[in-house]
């Protein structure tokens, strides 16, 4: 079977000659070696300074004919899709303090981390930043290889936006609903709101701020003790799809 053939046999639920497979997250030292020369993929400072110095065009292409040959490389199946940020994007490069520190227009002293698949949101330890009050990380951008930390106060959110929704006890929403929800496993059960934006897409505010909501995590909504349906945390806080769902709910 061709690797392309093995995926959608696999998607289409037959029986293939192998398990497809494909990559997640690899380090940069090990993609480095399999390509046999330097790349900006995975490589953070590598890509962020080249960003900052208006190479964004020449990052794009590198990392596309590099992903491709790592793919080729190790035999897999899947080529990974990773996000870059738009050709308008105003990469404005902060002073830099030492080696590893800059300071950006507002003063505030950036660092470096140990790459993005280290950190979750919410998390307090191991961050390796000095401050006058416990800080969190609030915030994962992959597409600028950014961790956002800040206070307990900024790690809570009163809003969401889940995709991929699955409804299993209603054929759907066509109006705003009451319910409760659930964010995590060991998360308590909190009154929400639920507003749909789309077919595949609801807009959810909470009552009270709940701590640490994660894109990419599930949703679970409940009315009582039976299960309406759930979905993917797709972006929490202020977003394009939270405005829109906000106008939907206030025009009712």
């Amino acid at each position: 079977m061709t690797p392309k053939e093995r995926v959608i046999a696999a998607l289409a639920h037959r029986e293939a000659d192998r398990v497809p497979t494909g990559e997640f997250a690899t380090d940069h030292s090990v993609i480095r070696e399999a390509l046999g020369r330097p790349t900006f993929w995975r490589a953070k400072r590598r890509y962020t300074e080249a960003l900052w110095e208006g190479r964004r065009d020449e990052v794009v292409e590198s990392m596309k004919r590099d992903i491709v040959d790592f793919t080729l490389a190790l035999g897999l199946d899947m080529v990974p899709v990773h996000a870059v940020p738009h050709k308008d994007f105003p990469f404005r490069k902060p002073r830099q303090v030492d080696d590893d520190h800059w300071e950006d227009e507002q003063g505030n002293i950036l660092g470096s981390h140990q790459g993005i698949i280290n950190y979750t949101i919410g998390q307090r330890r191991g961050l390796g930043i000095a401050a006058s009050e416990p800080l969190y990380v609030i915030a994962i951008e992959p597409e600028h290889n950014a961790i956002i930390v800040g206070s307990q106060e900024h790690l809570l959110g009163d809003e969401l936006v889940a995709t991929d929704i699955n409804w299993s006890a209603i054929e759907g929403l066509t109006e705003p609903i009451t319910a409760r929800a659930k964010i995590r496993y060991r998360h308590p059960e909190a009154n929400v709101i639920i507003t749909p934006v789309d077919k595949d897409d609801v807009y959810v505010k909470f009552k009270r701020p709940q701590p640490a909501i994660t894109p990419g995590q599930a949703i679970v909504f409940y009315d009582g003790d039976i299960v309406l349906g759930g979905g993917k945390i797709a972006s929490s806080g202020k977003s394009r799809v939270t405005e829109q769902a906000k106008e939907y709910a206030s025009n009712g």
